[in-house]
């Protein structure tokens, strides 16, 4: 027999109940089995005791179990009340950028996905930084503890991370595509005219492709050949500018009789609006498919890296590349450049003795 002692409507769990049980069988007034209070979730049955047993009567077991029950019901509701405090405040907080609202989003759902039945404590949210330390990788694990331990701190619950560090991870970035991979992608990149601009635009000018999609003709300084990085869509939130190439600039000139509004590459089925957001990587993670890349290496961002290995063994100088990939200093490029494998040996190359010794 069912005795339900209240039930509550929430926004994210409709279906919690608590109730006093004696099991499904046996009478409320049965003093032989055992009572205790029942209650769903999110779908996951959960029972808790008490001192309800310890009682001889009916009604001192009835009374003991409707405390109980009140009792976890608040625990619940403050649990609960601090998960969507967390899911509201991350939604409601301002961001420069919106993909930084997503990236904070998703990590909100990720933690609370996995604490899904779980309270929201220190012990559990360090179980959710284990399993980031063994399943994915050190960058992840220290990302996803900024910007929780930035989330924390803005909802006074800091402490639930204050024994969790930050743990050395080695930077992997993609890798660059050598000559002849990049001659090979290019035979089918050719055939897709968006894509191809969105490449061209990575390599002359270093941008991105979140930045790409949202530039407009009226970025474009055809007259002084460069291009205005707006602080709304910059990484940095800056405003900066790059400059055309000559080899670039017959192609990007051909815009300048199209409407200043309009994107530079504009989305080929909703005119008048931009690509959707991940337009590009896909079009290109097929290609690099069917060349059978190593797509945890290679991606549509090995283009940038390609153009600025290309540009230093050309004799490009560092100051060049800093100012045209927006870097913040000058150690920031050479470490770059370093990362991916460019160093300036040519002189230990040509004049390293051979290894050639006489008997004594």
């Amino acid at each position: 027999m069912k005795f339900y002692i209240m039930q509550i409507e929430k926004k994210f769990f409709p279906e919690l109940r608590l109730r006093i049980y004696t099991g499904a069988r046996y009478p409320l007034t049965d003093l032989s089995r055992k009572w205790y209070v029942e209650y769903y979730l999110e779908d996951e049955r959960k029972r808790v005791y008490g001192k309800i047993n310890q009682e001889s009567t009916v009604e001192k077991r009835l009374e003991l179990a409707k405390e109980l029950a009140i009792r976890t019901l608040a625990k619940v509701q403050h649990d609960f009340s601090i998960k969507d405090r967390l899911r509201e405040h991350v939604q409601q907080r301002k961001y420069r950028r919106e993909k930084t609202k997503q990236d904070y989003e998703s990590k909100i759902r990720v933690l609370l996905d996995f604490l899904k039945g779980k309270k929201l404590n220190k012990e559990e949210v360090e179980k959710f930084f284990h399993f980031l330390l063994t399943k994915r990788h050190e960058a992840t694990y220290n990302k996803y503890l900024t910007i929780l331990r930035q989330i924390f701190e803005e909802l006074n619950i800091g402490r639930l991370l204050s024994d969790l560090k930050l743990v050395k991870a080695v930077s992997t970035p993609a890798q660059y595509f050598q000559r002849h991979q990049a001659d090979l992608l290019m035979t089918r990149i050719e055939n897709h005219e968006r894509l191809l601009l969105c490449v061209q635009l990575m390599f002359y000018c270093y941008l991105r492709p979140g930045e790409i999609r949202k530039m407009k003709v009226s970025d474009i300084f055809f007259e002084e050949r460069k291009i205005i990085v707006r602080k709304d869509i910059s990484k940095n939130g800056k405003t900066q500018y790059v400059a055309i190439p000559d080899k670039f600039y017959p192609i990007i000139k051909k815009m300048i009789y199209r409407q200043p509004n309009e994107y530079i590459i504009g989305n080929p089925t909703k005119e008048g609006r931009m690509v959707s957001k991940n337009y590009f990587s896909t079009i290109h993670l097929n290609i690099l498919r069917s060349f059978g890349f190593d797509t945890d290496r290679f991606k549509l961002y090995s283009w940038r890296h390609t153009s600025a290995v290309m540009a230093a063994k050309a004799g490009i100088s560092l100051k060049s590349l800093q100012i045209q990939m927006r870097h913040h200093s000058l150690d920031q490029t050479d470490q770059y450049l370093r990362q991916m494998g460019v160093l300036d040996q040519d002189d230990l190359r040509e004049k390293m003795p051979a290894m050639v010794f006489q008997a004594a």
